[in-house]
């Protein structure tokens, strides 16, 4: 498996950025399915700018897989990632970090 970061960088503010077309691009070209994880609490244990992350807890959720058609337009399907992603966020209690 591979894991990509769509968003492209480190959020700043807290909130979930948009997503880049490189997912929905590797997606498209390898028709792999697409796993959404929500990762919830690095912001804390390593924050923007420091050298070393803080021995915090860090959550993980885990989506349900969303099955990618060979050459499906990249921005849509990084479009449907992040929806996912964003009720994935809602659906463990944190919605405020997708808003």
């Amino acid at each position: 498996g591979v894991a990509i970061f769509p968003e492209g960088e480190r959020s700043r503010a807290g909130k979930l950025l948009p997503f880049q077309p490189g997912v929905g691009a590797i997606a498209s070209i390898s028709g792999a399915p697409i796993v959404p994880v929500a990762i919830v609490g690095t912001r804390d244990a390593y924050p923007v700018g420091s050298d070393f992350p803080k021995p915090l807890k860090v959550r993980l959720y885990v989506g349900e897989p969303i099955v990618i058609e060979k050459r499906s337009d990249p921005e849509k399907i990084a479009e449907c990632t992040r929806a996912a992603l964003v009720e994935l966020l809602k659906k463990n209690g944190h919605g405020d970090y997708a808003e």
